[in-house]
């Protein structure tokens, strides 16, 4: 791919934006609180920003392109299961979450059933969250192999070396900022590529005429029962997720808890 200076330099501006955001949030972190739940003074931005700059990497972007391609519609289940997932968050468990006061999902299972369960829930829950990070991080190296030529291990490692600084620097403040700035480049680009790719298509017309009706017009492309278990699946994995408990957790009251959960099942589907 031939990219131009005023591409690289874009790429690296906006690199460098997340940097300062994330240099800027640690003069935030005074104690441990405010490193792991913002010292639960997070507003309804921050906590929009926490859910979206989490939930919405790589497999949501560049994976979910990539299915949309083979199979249509279905590959919308992703980022409408989160969408889903954080509207029962804001009617039904924003509340109960936030009066917990708790950072993590084992201190919530730990006061519930006991330390052991607690333990054995840290094992698991660091287990998935390293799954979880894998498809980020392939997405993350395939995206810059591809517009720099770089090997794709060393657009692994740099991904991983970038998400380290921002966590390390500003944690969950760093997170919930970038996870707004994140946001504006996620709708600008692909509202702008949207529109383009829909209008080069030839409109609807066009769509309809370069792919058939099934797979891609619909929902259940690859299967009802595979299309339904993975947005349930999702379902489940957000509801009880570590990033859940901590997003709404740092709220300042209720009601910022609720609606930051809100806004994200608002602003996470269109983005698929």
């Amino acid at each position: 791919m031939h990219l131009s200076t005023g591409h690289y330099l874009s790429i690296v501006f906006s690199l460098c934006i997340i940097l300062i955001i994330s240099f800027y949030a640690r003069v935030k972190v005074k104690v441990s609180s405010d490193f792991t739940v913002g010292g639960h003074n997070a507003g309804i931005l921050i906590v929009t920003g926490m859910f979206i700059g989490t939930f919405v990497g790589g497999s949501c972007s560049i994976g979910t392109a990539q299915l949309a391609f083979v199979y249509g519609l279905s590959a919308w289940w992703f980022t409408l299961g989160l969408g889903v997932s954080s509207l029962l968050l804001a009617l039904f468990f924003a509340k109960p979450i936030h009066n917990t006061k708790l950072e993590t999902v084992p201190q919530f299972l730990s006061s519930v059933y006991g330390k052991k369960t607690g333990l054995v829930s840290v094992v698991i829950m660091c287990t998935s969250l390293f799954i979880t990070l894998v498809p980020q991080i392939i997405s993350a190296a395939a995206l810059f192999s591809t517009i720099t030529g770089m090997l794709p291990v060393y657009g692994a490692a740099l991904a991983v070396s970038m998400t380290a600084c921002f966590i390390f620097f500003g944690g969950f403040w760093g997170a919930g900022m970038s996870g707004l700035y994140k946001t504006i480049l996620l709708y600008g680009a692909l509202v702008i590529g949207g529109i383009l790719a829909f209008l080069w298509a030839g409109g609807w017309s066009g769509l309809r005429n370069s792919f058939p009706q099934f797979p891609w017009f619909s929902l259940f492309g690859r299967g009802i029962w595979k299309d339904l278990s993975g947005g349930i699946s999702l379902l489940i994995g957000i509801i009880t997720s570590q990033t859940t408990m901590q997003a709404l957790s740092a709220a300042t009251n209720e009601k910022t808890a609720r609606l930051g959960a809100l806004f994200a099942a608002f602003l996470i589907p269109p983005l698929g």
